[in-house]
């Protein structure tokens, strides 16, 4: 069968119900491991696919933390007491890195929209669908912007809260200041503290503005459908 004979979805072209599955067999890798992929799979079509499932996997291991320092965490009844909280955190930095991985995905179907639009939408009825579109593609855009800034803003926080501690430390070590009131040492860690409850008011309130303007946007790209066969 000649390759030509194969449509995209791997079916015969002189008769569309005899289906052809091909593979391809690929090198990756310095010590030339293989892998066999569907020709025409998603791996081959959308190869960026590839790297964001590589991506979250590579998040759920190394932000497995808890797991490799629980051994520190059973040393003493104060130890135990921090494991619940440390749980809470990891569980948290892996939703916001796995939030960016969706976001890529979605960039990635931004750049497929984009490089269906047709080059002439004067028709009323495509003007109104792509003017949808694009408003949906703005707002992705958009989300995927904010949704940098806020990651950085939250894992800035985790180096601020070590600093403090640091000093904390610091403080209730050095001979000339070990004595001075909790209330003084936990100054940096309460401030901290605040603004960190601060920023997290914000994003609840920047996610609730997201969620409505995507749901707009949604209603908007229902609204102005057509269907195929009109464009």
């Amino acid at each position: 069968i000649s390759a030509t004979d194969i449509d995209v979805n791997g079916k015969l072209t002189s008769n569309p119900d005899v289906k052809i599955i091909q593979y391809l067999h690929v090198s990756f890798g310095a010590d030339g491991q293989k892998k066999r992929v569907l020709r025409y799979g998603d791996d081959v079509r959308y190869p960026l696919s590839v790297a964001t499932r590589a991506i979250k996997a590579a998040v759920i291991v190394n932000t497995s933390v808890v797991d490799v320092m629980r051994p520190l965490f059973e040393l003493s009844p104060a130890t135990r007491v921090a494991l619940p909280i440390a749980i809470s955190i990891e569980s948290s930095c892996r939703q916001v890195l796995e939030s960016r991985v969706h976001m890529q995905d979605c960039l990635r179907l931004v750049n497929q929209l984009l490089s269906l639009k047709p080059p002439d939408i004067s028709d009323p009825l495509r003007k109104a669908l792509w003017g949808a579109v694009d408003d949906g593609i703005v707002h992705i855009i958009t989300n995927a912007l904010e949704m940098g800034k806020i990651s950085e803003k939250y894992f800035g926080f985790f180096l601020r809260f070590n600093q403090s501690f640091q000093k904390y430390v610091a403080i209730t070590q050095d001979e000339q200041t070990k004595n001075v009131s909790l209330f003084t040492a936990l100054q940096s860690v309460r401030q901290d503290v605040s603004e960190f409850g601060q920023f997290k008011a914000e994003f609840e309130a920047t996610v609730k503005r997201l969620n409505d303007q995507c749901l707009a946007v949604i209603k908007n790209c229902v609204n102005k459908q057509k269907g195929a066969d009109h464009l």
